[in-house]
């Protein structure tokens, strides 16, 4: 018996010094990337976006070109050869981390800043994840350098990982999710399973760090008491067909879209993409009497949870805001693509809401954008598990399953990450 209890005892004992190094790197590592992505968060939330918005009404419309111009300038100054932030990190994952420039880090996250701060259709989650990637990576190859901080060496492609975990729970405000999205982003139908401990030991100290310097209101402005109802369920399969067929010909465009330009002169390219962000933003102000098109969509999200916009308006806007955010893309503007994602899934949602009065209220533009992201990423868990760690209710995530399952199959395979493979 004694001999049981001293094998017991020393394989736990093994377990825990080999798990060592994961949770202090895992802590650590969530608390640089948290830090970071708080000043990132007022960077663009406060210092730009709130600013801009006390200019003249007409003024507003011009910032994408300039924005897109100065990216440019600093795409071609500082020679930064890849203008993808979340899809580098699978890049790297895949082939070495040290494809990733980290010495291009500080031009990239300006230029990251001057596309989405100036109203491109870009989002802050993109970015988020490649900013805490590059500061895990950064932490990591600096820890392995020093001998005093051997019993804490570790995998650099687990740190990258981990610092990408950390990036999207602390922007998202949803630690669970932020793990599950960088997880699954490597593969189509598979997890990467190896950084699953660290990731989260980083993403839950990033979330209480970043909340803590940031606040913790939810990332979209929804609260549902909801009881499962069959008829939802049916609905969210419609849901599923309807966001993975708009996700399929979307991306299609998208890349077509953007071999089409790959010939032009590349200021010419960031001055033209600009332009065309200016002249939707207008025809969105000439449309609706406000911008739909300008930065990542929290706007447009919010007033589609407040009930403002009809069947009509939600048409024109997901037309409008797809477009924006291909144009903002293809030309080369530099952030993430979930948040305008998540604004054309909610505005897909709105329609089958307003079309079919017998679902839940509130709940379809939700199921949208779990199933148009789960389409677009190639991602089963993430949408489903945002939705419930967003609203708080469990029975969402039946409903976000059943829709992300049908728009996944549908896509078949069309992702927004060009470096995503198969499977392990």
């Amino acid at each position: 018996m004694r001999l049981y209890i001293d094998q017991f005892l020393t394989k736990g004992l093994q377990g825990i010094r080999t798990s060592k190094a994961a949770i202090i790197n895992g802590i650590l590592i969530g608390l640089i990337v948290g830090l970071l992505i708080a000043f990132y968060d007022w960077a663009i939330t406060d210092f730009c976006t709130k600013n801009f918005k006390q200019l003249p009404t007409p003024w507003l419309g011009v910032l994408p070109l300039i924005g897109m111009l100065l990216t440019g300038i600093m795409i071609k100054v500082f020679k930064i050869k890849r203008t993808s932030m979340a899809d580098e990190i699978v890049f790297a994952y895949h082939t070495d981390v040290n494809n990733i420039e980290t010495e291009k880090t500080v031009p990239k996250l300006f230029a990251s800043i001057l596309t989405i701060g100036f109203g491109g259709s870009a989002g802050l989650e993109g970015a988020s994840k490649w900013v805490g990637a590059v500061a895990g990576l950064i932490y990591q190859k600096t820890i392995n350098r020093f001998s005093v901080f051997k019993k804490i060496e570790g995998n650099l492609t687990i740190g990258m990982m981990t610092g990408a975990s950390a990036g999207i729970a602390a922007i998202f405000k949803a630690p669970l999710s932020g793990t599950i999205m960088a997880l699954e982003s490597p593969y189509k139908k598979d997890l990467a399973h190896e950084p699953m401990v660290q990731s989260f030991l980083g993403a839950i100290t990033s979330y209480a760090v970043y909340t803590s310097l940031r606040g913790s209101q939810k990332f979209f402005p929804i609260t549902i008491a909801y009881t499962l109802r069959w008829q939802d369920i049916l609905i969210s399969a419609l849901m599923g067909v309807i966001s993975g067929l708009f996700s399929l010909y979307f991306l299609k465009i998208f890349i077509k879209v953007r071999e089409g330009i790959s010939t032009i002169p590349l200021l010419l390219k960031y001055f033209l993409g600009g332009l065309f962000l200016s002249l939707i933003a207008y025809a969105g102000l000439f449309l609706f009497g406000h911008y739909v098109t300008l930065f990542g969509g929290n706007d447009i999200i919010n007033n589609i949870f407040a009930n403002q916009y009809k069947i009509r308006s939600a048409y024109l806007i997901a037309f409008l805001k797809s477009v924006a955010t291909i144009i903002t893309f293809a030309f080369g503007g530099i952030g993430g693509l979930f948040l305008p994602s998540a604004t054309i899934g909610a505005c897909l949602g709105l329609i089958c809401q307003l079309v079919f009065h017998f679902a839940t209220p509130g709940i379809l533009p939700m199921i949208g954008i779990a199933s148009f992201i789960a389409a677009s990423y190639n991602g089963l868990l993430f949408g489903p598990v945002l939705i419930a760690e967003i609203t708080g209710e469990s029975s969402m995530v039946v409903l976000g399953i059943v829709a992300s399952t049908i728009a996944y199959l549908i896509s078949n395979g069309v992702s927004n990450s060009s470096h995503q493979k198969e499977h392990r």
